[in-house]
């Protein structure tokens, strides 16, 4: 297992941002921002590995966003 920190960039590259309920609307705005977080490596075999991570999206339009990402990797 290795930990990590990671920060990074976040474009939305042509993402359309139109979104509206009956109190509520997103359109058009700039979601493009920075993202900071930590996470964890996991590596099981030669071909087999894991990756999580929390991150929070800071910026332009959305501030404190907060996401996580698990995932699994087989690599040729």
């Amino acid at each position: 297992m290795k930990p990590y920190v990671e920060l990074a960039y976040v474009g939305q590259f042509g993402a359309e941002t139109d979104f509206h309920t009956d109190d509520y609307r997103f359109a058009g705005q700039n979601l493009n921002g920075g993202n900071a977080g930590l996470g964890m490596d996991m590596k099981f075999s030669e071909n087999w590995s894991a990756n999580t991570r929390i991150n929070t999206v800071f910026g332009h339009d959305v501030d404190n966003e907060v996401n996580a990402y698990i995932g699994a990797k087989y690599q040729f």
